[in-house]
């Protein structure tokens, strides 16, 4: 018998039980967030238990306490719904940046958008947009170029996306980790849209080998949007390395994720 599991403290219990009664041959934990200390010198006894986490600072906690097998594995399971527009399809001007997710959360970081897109030198500015998906509660801009979004379904989402020249990632974390795996990253890259994301460890290890820029304040992303802005041809560059990073890593595959840990053998 094999037990897959997300981590939660409220799992212990079944893990006490099942190492107890020896009824599992192998645990497979997906941790989608950090562990607590209870839950991790809880599962440390067991040696037969595989941890898959889903960015690498979460594997770090395993790893510091000395689990045995520990990977950083994950991606998003409707991959098909994102790809890059025809180049016809893109126009010239204006450029257009994007910021997506829940935005009336505060740690999304729309404000840190908003002010750095301020910042452009104004003959820039005129000839860009910040679009800004979406609001529960719809806000206002006094900057017209600023284009807030009523909430939108996720199957808007993906022709958003190929309407868009630039992905804005800029969340911030708030004493807890906030983003866990950030899905929306992985959505811009794979419509080869060059991405500019906060200094969050979670962001960063996904442009480790290109595809965009890290950013730590509004002064630093303005810089990197008028970049973009002023030389196409490196945005779509970028957006093309981006673009195949992501297809490698970060796509959910059923069965190689049976392969590589269900799997008797594995």
């Amino acid at each position: 018998m094999r037990l897959l599991a997300n981590i939660a403290n409220s799992l212990i219990p079944a893990i006490k039980t099942a190492k107890l009664l020896r009824i599992v041959d192998k645990f497979v934990l997906i941790a989608h967030r950090e562990p607590s200390r209870r839950f991790l010198h809880t599962c440390n006894a067991l040696k037969n238990m595989i941890v898959v986490a889903v960015n690498n600072k979460i594997a770090g906690h395993f790893d510091k306490n000395r689990y045995l097998t520990v990977k950083t594995w994950y991606g998003i399971t409707n991959a098909d719904k994102y790809y890059p527009p025809t180049p016809e399809d893109r126009s010239e001007l204006p450029f257009k940046f994007c910021l997506l997710g829940q935005l009336d959360n505060a740690w999304k970081g729309a404000d840190t958008a908003a002010e750095a897109f301020c910042k452009l030198p104004e003959s820039l500015r005129e000839k860009c947009e910040l679009h800004l998906a979406s609001f529960a509660e719809l806000p206002t801009y006094a900057e017209k170029d600023i284009k807030p979004y009523n909430w939108m379904e996720a199957t808007e989402i993906p022709k958003l996306l190929r309407n868009m020249d630039a992905m804005i990632v800029p969340s911030r974390d708030e004493v807890v980790m906030r983003e866990t795996f950030s899905q929306v990253i992985v959505q811009g890259m794979l419509t080869a849209l060059p991405i500019c994301a906060s200094n969050l460890p979670i962001l960063t290890e996904k442009l480790d080998q290109g595809g965009g820029f890290i950013f730590n304040n509004s002064d630093e992303l303005a810089q990197q949007m008028q970049q973009l802005a002023e030389n196409r041809p490196m945005a779509l560059e970028m957006g093309a390395v981006a673009k195949a990073i992501a297809t490698e890593r970060y796509i959910w595959k059923s069965e190689m994720f049976a392969k590589l840990f269900l799997e008797a053998e594995a």
